[in-house]
């Protein structure tokens, strides 16, 4: 494993915590700049270390690659919350799809990860892990079936082959907490998924992590030509609050 992307900061988003700003690596750690401080100083948080990818026996030379397409953070009731995704792929060698020109994959799994901060020191060891979820443990109601249908049946032609997919065969990206006054406690995750690799078509889900169960599942608006799929095309943000 290439680990030079964890040797240096490269800003991957920007959160306030607080009356800090805070720029961050989401595979190195967080600058944080309090501007209405007496001192004018930076200060740092580690996240927690991609400790699978740096294990990883058959990863020698590879890089990181955009860390925003597995990891997020918020600062939420005071305390920093951080999201990883794990996936179990399939690579399927020499095989392209012809729409994406991207190799041809198979997602057999994925889990989600969480982990909480209220220290927010220079220490890897205030960060609590606080959840980790499989996909093949997320319950889905009545209420989401319908429109998780639609999704696993999209851009496939063979019936059979849908009926055979499950939400953990979906490519999930762009984890993202919720912010809203129902996700107060950080308890909604929420994801970019796709039937293919990095395919133009998404659509966005919403898991509660805490209750195990798939909230809801919306179409995305299709990206413009030319913009890159590992950008995320949606955020969460508390806006509403300040204008309703």
């Amino acid at each position: 494993m290439d680990l030079s992307q964890i040797f240096y900061h490269t800003t991957n988003c920007v959160i306030t915590v607080g009356s800090a700003i805070g720029w961050v690596d989401l595979w190195r750690g967080i600058i944080l700049w309090d501007m209405l401080g007496n001192e004018q100083t930076l200060s740092g948080v580690p996240v927690p270390l991609p400790m699978k990818q740096i294990r990883a026996s058959d990863a020698s030379g590879r890089r990181l690659g955009h860390a925003r397409y597995t990891r997020g953070v918020s600062c939420i009731n005071g305390r920093l919350r951080f999201v990883e995704l794990q996936f179990e792929v399939v690579h399927l060698h020499g095989l392209y799809d012809e729409e994406t020109g991207w190799p041809i994959s198979e997602m057999k799994s994925w889990t989600i990860t969480t982990w909480s901060n209220g220290g927010m020191s220079e220490l890897y060891s205030d960060w609590d892990e606080d959840c980790t979820l499989r996909a093949s443990e997320i319950a889905v109601g009545d209420d989401t079936k319908s429109e998780l249908s639609l999704l696993l049946q999209d851009g496939c032609d063979d019936h059979a082959d849908a009926e055979q997919r499950g939400l953990q065969n979906l490519f999930v990206s762009d984890p993202h907490f919720g912010m809203n006054d129902s996700d107060a406690d950080g308890d909604i995750i929420y994801l970019t998924a796709r039937v293919r690799f990095l395919h133009p078509k998404s659509w966005i889900l919403a898991i509660d992590i805490k209750n195990h169960r798939l909230q809801s599942v919306a179409m995305s608006a299709p990206l413009p030509k030319g913009l890159p799929c590992v950008d995320s095309n949606y955020c969460t943000c508390i806006i509403s609050k300040c204008t309703n």
